[in-house]
């Protein structure tokens, strides 16, 4: 990859010298520039072109803060997508081999825009995908302002997050020789290229919460939280640019149907979701069911005990998350490189009152779950006194005066169902036995 970068870089400053000799030609043409969308895939999708729904999520999903709206051309860059020997057999690429071919694919498509056409152009990846991102934006972070005026890069379930990356994570490695993993290069997050008065590309890195690829957890010796995150690589990461030809139709990205999880990338919705650093934006979007409690739950739809489960996974999940988060380092920016550590900083006082407060929560949304379980009050029964029917006197009885008391026929008690005495329309002290 290394003899890749030294070469890519001489070819685009000729690019770059090209069009700079051209841009007087460029800027009279009254046009509006159109967009192009790179989308750089992951492991297993060596070709997301041929991938139904692959490259329109994407765009749907990930791309609305960038210029790529309906009408952007998008173009999936093909390339190994291997990890040896897991994902592409014992003959696949090995990971930095993988990885290189998706950047030489990558620039050389790049080049051909930027060389070609005025468009503006979007480059993703997604997870080995932004592997190749990562690589490329180190090559092209020196091109002419010109040029980078016309890019934008988002990146999604990134091993190479400065904090919180897997690959970042075991960067005090450096190399993993079997794999042929380099762990110790974080994307950059400066895209300036350095030169006095040089644009940045604006990054935008994704992840969801839990994703054990983008965003691991920082102490190992949080068995929960390592535990959490193993199944967080089955539930969320795979779930990124679900549903596709690769995934069953009703899986959606980590439980959030395309309008939630626009809101949760809206910073004006969800400010929170939002870091900053140098020239690139972070977006951690919340997981609302802890992976770890998925299994759980899909035994209970699987036997048809949902309405047990359901309180139990409820009831418990609060104060796992409490205890699950403390293998995370939350304080310090994504932006700045943090490998695995041992010990996390825990202020005691502070874990006690949030685990309380789980817990007390657990309690409150179990007993909700069991509340929703319970039929409805059956309606109240009529009292005895509301079966009393007034008997009038018959039509032509002349005799019938007002000193006569009309009568009420006998009725059974409510709750016994023993027969009532007759009473008087005259307010007699005797009342109808209960």
């Amino acid at each position: 990859m290394q003899r890749a970068s030294r070469l890519v870089t001489p070819v685009l400053a000729v690019i770059t010298a090209v069009l700079l000799g051209v841009g007087s030609i460029l800027t009279s043409a009254v046009s509006l520039a159109a967009t192009t969308g790179l989308i750089v895939p992951g492991t297993g999708t060596p070709n997301a072109n041929v991938i139904d729904g692959f490259l329109t999520n994407v765009r749907n999903y990930y791309l609305a803060q960038t210029s790529c709206d309906a009408n952007c051309n998008l173009d999936g860059i093909d390339y190994p997508a291997s990890l040896w020997p897991l994902v592409g057999g014992l003959t696949g690429d090995k990971w930095d081999d993988s990885v290189g071919t998706g950047v030489n694919h990558l620039n050389s498509a790049l080049i051909q825009e930027l060389a070609t056409t005025d468009d503006d152009v979007v480059i993703f990846g997604f997870s080995q995908g932004a592997a190749v991102v990562s690589n490329e934006l180190r090559n092209i972070t020196g091109l002419d302002n010109n040029l980078k005026q016309r890019l934008q890069v988002v990146i999604a379930g990134n091993p190479y997050k400065p904090n919180g990356g897997i690959f970042t994570r075991l960067g005090l490695l450096q190399y993993i020789p079997g794999l042929k993993i380099t762990t110790d290069v974080p994307t950059p997050t400066d895209t300036t290229g350095g030169a006095i008065g040089a644009l940045p590309i604006p990054v935008t890195d994704i992840a969801f919460e839990y994703d054990p690829v983008g965003d691991a957890p920082a102490y190992p010796l949080n068995f929960l939280a390592m535990a959490n995150a193993l199944l967080g690589l089955v539930y969320i990461h795979t779930t990124y640019i679900a549903p596709n030809g690769n995934t069953k139709d009703w899986v959606v990205p980590d439980g959030y149907d395309p309008q939630d999880l626009a809101n949760e990338m809206d910073p004006a919705l969800h400010p929170e979701n939002f870091t900053y650093y140098n020239n690139t934006t972070y977006i951690l979007i919340p997981t609302k069911v802890l992976p770890i409690m998925q299994p759980l739950i899909g035994f209970g739809k699987w036997t048809g005990t949902s309405a047990i489960v359901t309180p139990i996974v409820d009831l418990v999940s609060p104060a796992l998350r409490v205890i699950i988060d403390t293998g995370y380092d939350r304080t310090t920016s994504p932006g700045q490189y943090e490998t695995f550590g041992l010990f996390p900083r825990i202020n005691p006082i502070t874990f006690t009152k949030d685990l309380v407060g789980a817990i007390q929560q657990g309690i409150h949304d179990a007993g909700q779950d069991i509340a929703a379980l319970r039929p409805p009050a059956a309606p109240a029964l009529p009292t005895a006194a509301s079966k009393r029917a007034t008997v009038t006197p018959l039509a032509g009885a002349e005799h019938a005066t007002s000193s006569r008391k009309a009568v009420t026929p006998e009725a059974k008690s409510a709750t016994t169902g023993e027969r009532t005495k007759p009473t008087s329309s005259t307010g007699s002290s005797r009342r109808a036995a209960a």
